[in-house]
């Protein structure tokens, strides 16, 4: 057929006009959303789902649909093994349709992995997979339920406590590092280990932040040494994160208040230089690393000192901090960019922790009083 035919069936498709091709393209694409969104609703995940979820469980869940549909989806293509299949140019159209559905509902970044990481083995196993991502979507929704951000005036109680006993004990490193995590809302494993274990980066550094990620400088971002008089700003360097933004950078400024963050590395380097930290660790104490396990006994006992009953206490835990300083700048008024981008999210997940706290219900009620007066 092709030797009878080819030249004028080249010369029919070279005919067709583009603005028709591009209809084509669309519709396929169009239809290619649908399927993915039938793949969803088969498997019991919701359109809203999707904005619960963090990026690398989004990626996974395209993964898993591209073994779906390089599996049930034997297409025209005679692959290399001689069977029928889709290549790899159409899954990734199927990924790229999927990636544009979750953007359709709410999802601002390209889930997507890189177009070498979409090729799935053709008779992979999903199953297990897909029940992860369920267990995942369920813990979410779950900890956005349960968790709770961490009281101001238990921070205060825990760094009062801490002026009681030596500055290279267990109690003083935790009241540092959750200071310091008020201003960067930083995750429990970029300050904190597992385990006695240091939880290494690829780099052959930890994960967690050492003497080597923090720089002082004065208000012309100069870098200087920390003692100096004229140091106003501390920098800090996040070589590894989760949302895959390697080697961001967040300033902060110094002020008066007993939380100054300037103070609070100044208290955090010396420490590890003084100790001997390994790899120069901030999160190191006389007795060896600060663990997970530390920061949340730290926590709950603060909280509890606050006033809150043992029934509360299963609402705070290490991630109560990140929350915290979510909702800090939220009840200050800033805006969800400002939040974004200085607490360092990729996503919109932020916005699950903003909490109905007594300030905003004061924000409210002065709000609406004013058309009343």
């Amino acid at each position: 057929v092709l030797q009878a035919h080819g030249s004028s069936l080249l010369n029919t498709i070279a005919a067709i006009p583009v603005s028709k091709r591009e209809t084509d393209n669309a519709n396929a694409h169009k239809g290619r959303m649908v399927r993915f969104g039938s793949f969803c609703k088969h498997h019991g995940l919701k359109a809203q789902d999707f904005q619960l979820l963090p990026p690398s469980t989004l990626t996974t869940i395209i993964v898993l649909y591209a073994i779906h549909v390089s599996t049930f989806y034997r297409g025209y293509t005679r692959l290399t093994d001689g069977t029928r299949g889709l290549c790899l140019k159409a899954i990734k159209e199927h990924c790229r349709a999927a990636a544009d559905y979750m953007k359709a509902y709410g999802v601002k970044h390209d889930p997507r992995f890189t177009e070498t990481q979409v090729a799935p083995q053709p008779n992979a196993s999903y199953v297990h997979s897909l029940a992860w991502v369920f267990k995942r979507l369920n813990k979410t929704r779950i900890n956005n339920i349960k968790q709770r951000p961490f009281p101001k005036e238990a921070l205060n109680i825990l760094c009062s406590l801490a002026q009681s006993v030596h500055e290279n004990c267990l109690l003083s490193v935790v009241a540092d590092l959750l200071s310091a995590g008020i201003h960067l809302g930083w995750r429990v494993n970029e300050y904190a280990q597992t385990d006695s274990t240091l939880n290494m980066a690829p780099d052959g550094l930890p994960f967690a932040v050492t003497t080597r990620d923090v720089a002082f400088a004065d208000h012309k971002r100069n870098i200087i040494n920390m003692d100096d008089q004229r140091v106003r700003l501390v920098i800090v360097t996040f070589r590894f994160q989760k949302n895959q933004e390697q080697n961001q950078q967040i300033t902060l400024a110094q002020n008066n208040t007993t939380r100054c963050p300037v103070a609070v590395f100044r208290r955090l380097v010396a420490r590890a230089i003084r100790l001997q930290a390994p790899f120069g660790l901030l999160g190191w104490h006389d007795g060896g690393p600060v663990h997970r396990l530390h920061i949340s006994r730290a926590i709950k006992e603060s909280v509890r000192r606050a006033g809150f009953s043992n029934d509360q206490l299963c609402h705070f835990d290490t991630h109560s901090v990140r929350i915290a300083a979510a909702v800090i700048l939220f009840e200050q008024g800033m805006t969800s960019t400002f939040i974004k981008n200085r607490l360092r999210w990729k996503s919109d997940m932020y916005e699950e922790y903003f909490r109905d706290t007594e300030i905003i219900a004061f924000q409210h009620a002065k709000a609406v009083m004013t058309q009343f007066i």
